[in-house]
């Protein structure tokens, strides 16, 4: 080709060339006198095309809207292609193209790094397909949670060619993402305005008398911004053959018209390489209309065109991919029917995908759930991209959660044409949280019940001693005062008050855990028939008993007086439930407890138990009332039938013997109260029967007794010596210690305090056997035997007296304590 003066004088004699051309055409065929002329209908291929174009229009945008990238690794030329969204995904320039096997372990983990390896492996050999979750990481410290999918790809004959895979960005982080694809967007328009091939050609009197052109021009070319501007034809020269014949069409047009056009085709760089750009010349006219200069905007295009070309020879896999998503896709028209779900969303709903088309969104939602889905509409079709929690109604008529990423589908225009969402159901999360804020709440009741039993067990410790001190004085007062006495009545009053008092903290105790404990392996079955003659009793003949014990109970190991208190409690609570005539079941069973159930049972332990559940008819109790029912001094009847320590108590014993407790009940429906104690193999023990309480005996042993109580001591100390026992009183453990060293008799019993200044009882008694190897031993505190046993349970050597005590318990006790072997 000859040198011209300039690029447009090229162009202006080469169009000289093709309109010379075709006029000789004519003139041979006015000499030939014929003309023929072949037309084929291309309408059906044009209409295919368009609609082929449309369709991966939309699954291009709706891979985008649910951050689906697609790879391909082809076996043959051990290659590997992304597609666009995973180099944004990774935060890779595309130019880099895809990394290389070093490059890409950097992304993830050492141990997800080597899990998709081995998966890549086994998907060649064995023809396995995978989907794995992966964080991949990203600069900055930043990760993505992603989902990792591959499928094995053969040939006709059977042979693994290739892996086709997906990967996917799960992270629910909507404003860090948010924020991201808007530093992303800035980013991308900077480096854009960098790294764009930018040219401008100067023209005067229709000559091209300078061209200026940016660095970039040598990665979009090869050729450098002064080879440009030495060589005005060079880029004539750059235009593939093929589509010379296009380039020189629109540069006569740049010449006869304004308008604004952008073409697309093939250079060969200057190393030979041949790639696809895009160019866009903008001209720039004079006041009198004649050109001055234009501007180029040139982008290297090739990746793109690539990505096209597959997309178009790949439309069956692609939509193959998205039906296999672990995601739903719902596309919407306009009008808010339903134009296109993959199997995937409507599994998820229970129908089927022909039964989903044509149907209106708000069909599958409730009345709430179709306003919140308007406003959110109309936030769509304003180009607003939200992610949303919807609820939807599944066809057999329960609920689903979802999360919803959606935005709107516009046509080439920008109208809109309906939206598309990528829905990840997160029904499953909502039960985790819901379960969570349900354990949250139990361990706060846990806590709050431990705080208020710790409480409960220090307060009782200093009122026991104080009652010791009423009750004791009040009994040695009625035992010196004529019945007859008016002060009689008025100190029987006392002594009532006191006891009632006694009985309070008692049942403090239990609910704390601190009372002491002779627990015994037992039947329940005996135990509850033993007690079902006073049971009757205690409800009144209007309430019925059914008693339906368990076939083969297993054995528990609970003291016996806690059984009489937790059924004396459950069942008065039953009569007091029922307002005429009603029914009270008591039942035993064996259960076990497995580690599914428990894993939704919060307190519950796996294992074997024994069931002892009383159930009445009665009035129930509503959700509020069954929140606080373990609670001290939380009661529902009336004021002074009541102190509200009865379940507290019943729960406290069972927490003590390692049991659990359930309470069921509705208002109107009755309540039923279940307790769960674990079973024990032994022998069993037969719990006896109290009987009347016999009189005092008392004796003429010596008694050494430490109370650092000084009112107790001596009230203790003048009680012991009226029922004839020599007493050495000690108002601290150093001063017994003293006592004992310097007393020359027989010390036959030690009665101390447990919880004392300088050393606690246990080591008094310890010091003591080194001096008296056969002195008996008798404990006594107003708060607990925890000292002897930190889980408030007795040796069987030991005994113990819980404060306030009568002088016909302190004989008894000291009298049983006397006389073991």
């Amino acid at each position: 080709m000859k040198n011209y003066p300039n690029e447009i004088d090229a162009l202006i004699l080469e169009f000289d060339a093709v309109r010379m051309f075709f006029a000789e055409e004519e003139e041979e065929e006015e000499e030939e006198a014929s003309v023929v002329v072949s037309l084929k209908d291309v309408t059906e291929r044009k209409l295919t095309e368009d609609a082929l174009w449309e369709s991966e229009r939309n699954l291009k945008e709706a891979q985008h809207l649910g951050r689906i990238g697609h790879w391909e690794y082809d076996l043959k030329t051990m290659s590997i292609s992304w597609s666009d969204t995973i180099y944004t995904l990774y935060e890779r320039d595309p130019k880099l193209g895809p990394p290389t096997e070093e490059e890409e372990a950097k992304y993830y983990s050492p141990e997800d790094a080597k899990m998709l390896r081995n998966l890549a492996e086994n998907a060649f050999n064995k023809d396995e397909p995978w989907q794995v979750d992966v964080i991949v990481k990203l600069p900055g410290e930043r990760f993505a949670n992603c989902v990792s999918n591959g499928k094995p790809i053969k040939d006709a004959r059977g042979q693994v060619i290739k892996i086709y895979g997906t990967i996917q960005d799960i992270t629910e982080r909507k404003l860090a993402e948010n924020a991201l694809r808007e530093n992303e967007e800035r980013y991308r328009r900077i480096t854009d305005a960098v790294t764009d091939y930018i040219f401008t050609v100067y023209i005067e009197n229709g000559q091209v008398v300078k061209t200026v052109h940016n660095q970039a021009c040598i990665a979009v070319t090869g050729y450098s911004a002064e080879e440009f501007a030495a060589d005005p034809c060079l880029w004539i020269t750059m235009v593939i053959p093929e589509d010379r014949a296009l380039v020189e069409k629109h540069a006569s047009r740049i010449l006869t018209s304004k308008d604004l056009v952008t073409i697309e085709h093939r250079i060969k760089k200057k190393n030979g390489r041949v790639r696809w750009i895009s160019n866009t010349p903008v001209p720039h006219y004079d006041s009198l209309g004649a050109l001055t200069s234009y501007d180029g905007l040139i982008c290297d295009i090739t990746e793109r065109k690539k990505a096209d070309e597959k997309l178009r020879e790949s439309e069956t896999k692609y939509r193959q991919l998205v039906e296999n998503l672990n995601e739903g896709i719902w596309v919407i028209d306009e009008k808010g029917k339903t134009a296109f779900v993959n199997s995937h969303m409507a599994e998820m709903l229970g129908y089927t995908v022909e039964e989903m088309l044509g149907r209106h969104l708000f069909s599958f939602m409730d009345e709430q759930g179709v306003q919140n889905a308007m406003i959110k509409l109309e936030r769509r079709q304003q180009g607003i991209k939200e992610q949303h929690d919807f609820e939807f109604q599944r066809k057999d008529g329960t609920r689903i959660y979802t999360t919803l990423e959606t935005g709107p589908v516009t046509d080439e225009d920008g109208n809109y044409k309906g939206a598309i969402a990528g829905v990840i159901d997160i029904t499953n999360q909502k039960r985790v949280e819901a379960e969570r804020k349900k354990l949250e709440a139990q361990l706060f009741q846990s806590q709050k019940m431990d705080a208020v039993g710790r409480l409960a067990g220090g307060v009782a410790h200093d009122f026991n001693n104080m009652l010791t001190i009423i009750l004791g004085h009040a009994e040695q007062a009625l035992q010196n005062i004529d019945p007859s006495d008016p002060l009689y009545d008025d100190l029987e009053e006392i002594q009532n008050a006191g006891k009632r008092s006694a009985d309070l903290t008692r049942q403090l105790l239990a609910f704390a855990r601190k009372q002491t404990i002779l627990p015994k392996m037992l039947d329940l079955n005996n135990i509850v028939k033993g007690m079902l003659k006073m049971l009757r009793r205690l409800i009144g003949e209007d309430i019925a008993i059914s008693w339906n014990p368990g076939n083969d109970l297993r054995q528990v190991k609970i003291d016996p007086s806690q059984i009489d208190q937790i059924l004396t409690n459950l069942c008065i609570n039953a009569r007091d439930a029922i307002s005429d005539v009603g029914k009270v079941t008591i039942e035993t069973a064996n259960i076990v407890f497995d580690e599914a159930y428990c894993a939704d049972h919060a307190g519950f332990a796996p294992g074997e138990y024994v069931m002892l559940a009383v159930s009445d008819n009665g009035c129930g109790m509503d959700k509020e009332t069954l929140i606080n029912i373990f609670e001290p001094f939380f009661t529902t009847k009336e004021m002074g039938k009541g102190t509200g320590m009865g379940l507290s108590m019943v729960y406290g014993i069972v927490k003590q013997n390692n049991g659990f407790i359930n309470i069921y009940s509705d208002p109107g429906f009755g309540t039923a109260v279940k307790i769960f104690l674990p079973c024990y193999e032994g022998k069993t023990d037969h719990a006896e029967l109290k009987g009347p309480s016999e009189a005092v005996k008392g004796g003429l042993e010596t008694i050494m007794l430490v109370e650092d109580e000084l009112e107790i001591l001596k009230l203790t100390k003048t009680t012991l010596e009226r029922l004839g026992y020599t007493v050495l009183p000690a108002n601290s453990p150093g001063e017994a210690i003293r006592l004992a060293n310097e007393y020359a008799g027989q010390i036959d019993l030690l009665i101390t305090d447990v919880v004392m200044p300088e050393m606690n009882g246990r080591d008094l008694a310890k010091n003591l056997l080194s001096l008296y190897p056969d002195i008996k031993r008798l404990f006594m505190s107003g708060y607990t035997a925890e000292v002897i046993n930190h889980s408030g349970v007795l040796d069987e050597r030991v005994y113990f007296i819980q404060k306030p005590f009568s002088v016909k318990e302190l004989d008894a006790k000291v009298r049983e304590a006397m006389e073991k072997k």
